[in-house]
């Protein structure tokens, strides 16, 4: 049976990135409260704080899209390894061949 590694023994996406990409979301999500707080009370500067929360904002995303990637990636890597360890042979998924597999048990594909 093949064994879980996790994905930051296998990419460049280890714990100081995840606190990165926390802290960039944390820090977007403070800016547009901030604008909100000054919306409400009347304050100034909202357009320079609007911009620094929409920067924040795009930072965090652009993080979160990487993060995503990199997820991916390690995940790859991970069942290469164990298909490795298992001597198996690495194919490439074929969504068509699986759900006919699925719905149709009996049938052979094309």
């Amino acid at each position: 049976m093949p064994v879980w590694t996790p994905y930051w023994r296998v990419s460049s996406c280890g714990p100081p990135r995840l606190a990165a990409r926390q802290a960039a979301t944390l820090a977007a999500t403070d800016a547009k409260q901030r604008v909100v707080d000054a919306q409400i009370h009347g304050g100034y500067w909202l357009q320079p704080m609007e911009e620094r929360a929409l920067r924040l904002t795009e930072t965090a995303a652009h993080l979160l899209v990487e993060a995503h990637v990199r997820s991916e990636e390690a995940e790859g890597v991970s069942r290469a390894v164990d298909l490795a360890k298992l001597g198996a042979t690495w194919v490439p998924f074929d969504l068509q061949a699986e759900a006919e597999a699925l719905f149709f048990p009996g049938r052979k594909s094309a």
